[in-house]
């Protein structure tokens, strides 16, 4: 995944581990990722054509990692702490066509053709660049922090 400014992959290892402790997370994943639980499933919903990612919504981000396992439909339901979902290009990044958008990790195709289909219908690829105000930047930088921590304190 590429940093961003103020993004937590952009922070330092030392600051990292900081913000994980203070939130009950496992630091030592700032040196070895492969603490975090994982899966070999994966597939990739790519840019139709070329052109700018002008919008991807984040409800069906919520709505297709909920699918995957990420998420309950009641209280007591398991969560698989291994799904989820990655975006690999945010709103206002230049794309080619066939390129990896959101890359979806899932157990053994569970809720993959759901997943793909509510990312799928929330991409839109323009010819020009979005003017992203404040706001954007702002709500996408938190929602890369949110997805980091909440994937952290679950793996405890």
């Amino acid at each position: 995944m590429a940093s961003r400014p103020g993004n937590l992959r952009a922070a330092s290892p030392e600051r990292q581990a900081r913000m994980i402790e203070a939130h009950g997370g496992d630091a030592r994943i700032t040196q070895d990722p492969s603490r975090l639980p994982s899966v070999s499933g994966r597939a990739h919903v790519t840019a139709p054509r070329a052109g700018y990612v002008c919008a991807l919504g984040a409800e069906a981000i919520g709505r297709a990692s909920h699918v995957l396992g990420a998420g309950r439909e009641k209280l007591g339901d398991p969560v698989d702490h291994a799904v989820g979902v990655i975006v690999r290009a945010h709103p206002g990044a230049r794309v080619e066509a066939g390129q990896p958008i959101v890359e979806l990790h899932h157990r053994d195709g569970r809720g993959v053709d759901e997943a793909m289909r509510l990312v799928g219908d929330a991409l839109v690829v323009g010819d020009e660049a979005p003017v992203l105000g404040r706001s954007e930047e702002h709500t996408s930088e938190l929602q890369s922090h949110l997805n980091l921590v909440c994937r952290l304190l679950l793996e405890k």
